[in-house]
């Protein structure tokens, strides 16, 4: 029996989301206006998570200083 890890399962998942917001299967369907909402907020976290961690690595080269 093939066993998946937690972080495995959540790495697929992730992964799936986002080739489902990058590839936009959602366009051209009824589903558009709604997904064109989820994508934004979903652009937003990336981007508040890409900031942070951008800080946090600028932050940890000058504690080595």
């Amino acid at each position: 029996m093939i066993q998946i890890s937690l972080q495995k399962s959540t790495q697929i998942f992730t992964l799936v989301i986002v080739l489902i917001f990058a590839l936009k299967f959602f366009q051209s369907t009824p589903f558009e206006a709604i997904f064109f909402q989820l994508q934004g907020g979903f652009l937003g976290l990336i981007l508040l998570f890409l900031v942070g961690y951008v800080v946090i690595i600028i932050l940890k080269g000058k504690q080595h200083l």
